[in-house]
């Protein structure tokens, strides 16, 4: 009997925000923010929506084990936001294949800057590193040693 298992990508976002008032807060504490993050996983199922229950399973879970103090001492947690998406491969995954694909319309006059400033929203840079970057690596750079 062939196996009938396919590949599916399953796209999640989580938000993690930070709990709790920080210490030693400096020039790049910034009060009010959180982080989203887009993540993408590759599962194997015989259906899309059996797929789509077991990358959620996955994102519960790493949701709920995900969490780590900033370099202020807050706690940083991540929280599933209600949205799924999931993407049938039309191939097992190898080097150079297409994982996701996803398409929207909008207006020919918008230009291809804002398009993308729209779909990844304001980039963090090392101004907001400390917020959500665990005090470990934080203590490490600072020190120079990575």
């Amino acid at each position: 009997m062939a196996d009938k298992m396919k590949w599916f990508a399953i796209r999640f976002f989580f938000q993690f925000r930070t709990h709790g008032k920080g210490r030693g807060r400096d020039a790049h504490f910034i009060p009010g923010i959180s982080l989203v993050e887009d993540r993408l996983t590759v599962v194997r199922a015989r259906t899309r929506a059996l797929a789509e229950k077991k990358g959620h399973a996955a994102a519960q879970r790493y949701a709920k084990d995900t969490s780590w103090r900033n370099a202020y001492g807050q706690r940083v947690k991540a929280k599933l936001l209600p949205f799924i998406d999931s993407y049938g491969l039309d191939e097992q995954p190898k080097d150079g294949s297409e994982i996701f694909s996803s398409t929207e319309v909008v207006s020919s006059r918008e230009s291809p800057k804002r398009i993308v400033r729209r779909k990844i929203g304001a980039v963090s840079g090392a101004s907001t590193a400390n917020m959500f970057m665990a005090s470990f690596i934080s203590d490490r750079l600072t020190k120079g040693f990575f």
